[in-house]
This record gives C-alpha cells, sequence and structure tokens, in this order.
C-alpha cells in the first residue's frame, strides 16, 4: 500500500474515531511535514490543532470564505422591481379573467328581411337554432350507424 494511501485509510479511521493513539501520533507526524499534496492542506492544520492540545485560541486564523452580500440599496432596489413586477402580472391576470367572452357576438338574424344583430333580441333563437342542430346531428349518426 503505497504511503498516501495508508494516511488516507488513516484519516478516514481518525473522522470514525477508530484510531489508536499509535495512529493519530501517525498521522501527526506526517501532516507535521511541509510537503503535504494541495487537497489535504485543510487537514494539515486540523492536525497541527491536533498535535499542538487543541489550544482554544488557535495561532492560525480560521479562513472562510467571503459571503456574497448585497448592499442595502441594492437590496431594496430588487425587492422594489419584483413587486412592480408581482403588481403587473396580478393586474394582467386579473384584467384577462374578467374580461366577458361572448360567443354570440358578431352573431345576426335576417328575419322577415329585416337585419337583426341585438344580442339581447336573438339569443333565444340561436339556443334553438343549436339544439335543432344537434338533433339534427344525432339523427344522421344514428342513421350512419345503421347503415354500417
Amino acid at each position: 500500500m503505497s504511503k498516501d494511501r495508508h494516511i488516507e485509510a488513516l484519516v478516514e479511521k481518525f473522522l470514525d474515531g477508530r484510531t489508536t493513539n499509535a495512529e493519530e501520533q501517525q498521522l501527526y507526524d506526517w501532516f507535521a511535514i511541509s510537503n503535504v499534496p494541495e487537497e489535504w492542506a485543510d487537514l494539515k492544520a486540523m492536525f497541527a490543532w491536533y498535535s499542538s492540545g487543541m489550544p482554544e485560541n488557535s495561532v492560525e486564523p480560521v479562513v472562510s470564505k467571503p459571503k456574497f452580500s448585497l448592499s442595502l440599496s441594492l437590496r431594496r432596489r430588487i425587492v422594489a422591481i419584483s413587486s412592480a413586477v408581482a403588481v403587473v402580472v396580478i393586474a394582467m391576470v386579473t384584467w384577462i379573467s374578467s374580461r366577458e367572452v361572448n360567443i354570440y357576438k358578431g352573431s345576426y338574424i335576417i328575419e322577415q328581411g329585416t337585419y337583426c344583430d341585438n344580442l339581447d333580441y336573438i339569443q333565444e333563437d340561436i339556443e334553438a337554432l343549436l339544439e335543432q342542430a344537434d338533433e339534427i346531428e344525432r339523427r344522421s349518426n344514428q342513421l350512419m350507424a345503421l347503415a354500417d
């Protein structure tokens, strides 16, 4: 087993809490060398802390990734723009859904030679004609079924 793989196995054992004192000392000694692989740099700092007796105030500062923060004015702009977009979307949805759709718009009849497009007057006639058309369609479907 190569030295790196052996150390990797010991690190896994250490993190699982299964190492002996001798194995831990071996890890402390190995991580004390200067040429530790880059991917184990964090482990080197951790093992240095353990080997020094785990002091509460470590000499080496903990390096953390800088947090991404937005300035207050930028956050306010984002909230204002988001609110405006939400208001516009709600207004459009309300306007579209409130529009009354009349399926008979544009309908007309010619009764005794007179053109009439007053929907209040002709709506009953339109509905009666639609019922008649449905009845004719039902009869034709029955006749087609008999012909087959």
